[in-house]
Formats: structure tokens, C-alpha cells, sequence
């Protein structure tokens, strides 16, 4: 029987911090270790949740991946949207890739260190975005 997920380059899982992409589609978590990076795609993507038991999933992968309540988690994607767990605005653009980590939003959780990375639109002309 197949896995409902795949691992790329598995490590050790508790990492000097944690990303994940969370789409409409699927759900990545990739830790960062002094040594290595280990990345799963699971197929739980926001549009499968319709706004309820987001945190719970998210809480779940991040103890099966061992992850310590003092690792940084930064993610990004739909996770940040209307429908995500929790609405993030855009940035405007032009924004230097150093100044992003000014606009994280904290996500309130007594268990781990939840950061939502903002998405940055254009808005000259025909308004452009991309999502964190």
C-alpha cells in the first residue's frame, strides 16, 4: 500500500525552523537542520478543510514531524488567505525580500510559534498578487 504522502531528502525532523506551504491543493512542511532539510507533501490542501480543523491538522503534522514548541514556524500560501487559518493582508510592492520578515503575522497558539508570511501585490496598473 502507497503512502498518502512523499518525503524528499529525509533527515532529522526537528530543525532550526520549519516552512510550510500550505495551497489550495496540498500541504508541505519542510524542516531546516544544522545538517539537512527534510521536505513532505501531504495532499490536505486549505480547499479540503472549509475553514474548520485547519489548526488541528497543522498541530498534528507538526508533532509527527517532532518539531519543538520553540522552532519557528513560517509558513506561507492559502494558509494566510480568507478561507486559511488566519486572513493576512498583502504588502505593497516594491518591497526588498529583507523587509518581508518586518510583515510577519503572528498566529496565537500556547504550543508553537506560528508566523504567517504576507503575500505582496502590484497595484499599478492591473492590480498583481502573490501569495506569501
Amino acid at each position: 500500500m502507497m503512502p498518502d504522502h512523499t518525503t524528499i531528502h529525509s533527515t532529522r525532523a526537528s530543525g532550526e525552523f520549519v516552512g510550510i506551504d500550505w495551497g489550495s491543493s496540498n500541504f508541505r512542511i519542510l524542516t531546516f537542520g544544522p545538517a539537512a532539510v527534510e521536505s513532505t507533501v501531504y495532499p490536505e490542501g486549505i480547499a479540503s478543510f472549509n475553514g474548520v480543523g485547519i489548526l488541528a491538522y497543522l498541530k498534528d503534522k507538526l508533532v509527527e514531524h517532532r518539531v519543538s514548541c520553540q522552532t519557528p514556524v513560517l509558513m506561507c500560501g492559502m494558509v494566510g488567505a480568507r478561507s486559511g487559518l488566519s486572513e493576512v493582508a498583502y504588502v505593497d510592492a516594491p518591497l526588498a525580500l529583507t523587509e518581508l520578515g518586518q510583515h510577519l503575522v503572528t498566529v496565537p497558539d500556547p504550543d508553537f510559534e506560528l508566523l504567517i508570511v504576507p503575500g505582496v501585490k502590484m497595484a499599478t496598473g492591473q492590480v498583481d498578487v502573490m501569495r506569501g
